[in-house]
């Protein structure tokens, strides 16, 4: 199976199928023990939750964060739905994990993983960031999971970068090293400076830091970040009524007409999400490729190979030689964090993992 999942869908009624019970029970069966697993990747707006037994992971439910009051909650309907006593648990959340308090950037969902674990009656849950599972996915992503946008070389053993707008912007990067698991480091680079190249760009920039007084690269490469830059490029045009407060209109409009001010702004947000991709990429010296993901980047996805998100990766003066073939893919596999959850449960990692008392070292 090399190492993939195989997924068990759930009956119309909602129950999970059954299968022989030494395949699919848990406790000890068949000579061995087998774990009851949830694995989740929490973000701004939607949580993607799934159960895995042994080989067998369930169908992935998406659930709306704004339909519950907090993580629990919906960690509690999602476990009600499957209809199984989970064991542990992984958790990518849109947020940088630095002890037992954590708060999902662009949420308002607040939780402490011990008593998130205690009160779930877990052995164990490790919670990670989202993007730090998205890259231990990394290598488990076949042809089928990934879409090339340009350059060619993915470079064995070199570092991988990974980044994304969703509801903020996601940076993290894979590390080879002498042993076999690689090692993920994962960062806040959607904070840094937003770069500007051109003239329209830096009118743009104006606009936005006589609003915020700092521009960062999250403020315009994320959902709401396109509707900032759509309504920016109106003010800069001196174009009244050119609000906009929706990403899903402007995507629409900007798909449907090459020649609106929508277009104009998904054209901007490709150029400068490559921009930023290539500071990091050099950054990072990431020449072992370089992976988008994201559900907006998705439904851009017929832009991608025309747009200037290539270039602008590349022009980088007397660097360009440096990123001039590293690869570009898409990540078409909307569930990839679920997987890198799995690889994660499997080992040491980063994040916060707390167990029970009887299990610590």
């Amino acid at each position: 199976m090399n190492g993939a999942l195989q997924v068990r869908r759930r009956r119309p009624h909602g129950g999970i199928r059954q299968g022989r019970p030494d395949r699919f029970c848990t406790g000890r069966s068949a000579g061995r023990l087998v774990l009851t697993s949830l694995v989740a990747d929490i973000g701004g707006t939607k949580a993607r939750i799934a159960i895995v037994e042994g080989q067998f992971q369930s169908e992935p439910q998406v659930l709306h964060c704004s339909e519950f009051g907090s993580l629990e909650d919906a960690l509690r309907f999602a476990i009600g739905n499957a209809g199984v006593k989970v064991d542990r648990a992984c958790i990518g959340v849109a947020a940088p994990v630095m002890g037992d308090e954590v708060n999902i950037t662009n949420n308002n969902w607040t939780f402490s993983v011990s008593a998130t674990k205690n009160r779930l009656g877990l052995d164990e849950l490790l919670a990670v960031n989202d993007f730090a599972a998205l890259a231990s996915a990394l290598p488990l992503l076949d042809e089928a999971s990934l879409a090339s946008i340009g350059g060619a070389q993915c470079r064995a053993s070199m570092p991988q970068l990974i980044i994304g707008p969703g509801t903020g912007l996601g940076v993290a990067t894979v590390l080879f090293g002498d042993t076999d698991a690689p090692v993920v480091l994962a960062g806040e680079g959607g904070y840094v400076t937003l770069p500007v190249h051109t003239d329209r760009e830096l009118a743009v920039w104006q606009v936005l830091r006589s609003l915020f007084g700092r521009v960062s690269a999250e403020r315009v490469l994320c959902g709401s970040g396109l509707v900032e830059l759509y309504n920016a490029l109106g003010v800069v045009d001196g174009v009244d009524g050119a609000q906009e407060s929706s990403s899903y209109e402007i995507v629409k409009h900007g798909m449907a007409d090459a020649s609106s001010r929508e277009r104009e702004a998904l054209d901007m947000f490709l150029s400068l999400l490559g921009d930023v991709a290539g500071n990091a990429a050099l950054t990072l010296g990431a020449r072992g490729g370089v992976f988008l993901n994201g559900d907006l980047l998705n439904e851009l996805a017929p832009l991608l190979p025309g747009s200037a998100l290539h270039s602008r990766f590349e022009r980088k003066g007397r660097g360009r030689p440096f990123l001039a073939d590293v690869g570009i893919f898409l990540i078409t596999d909307r569930f990839a964090a679920l997987k890198g959850c799995v690889r994660m449960l499997a080992g040491p990692g980063g994040g916060t993992r707390e167990r029970r008392d009887s299990d610590a070292a």
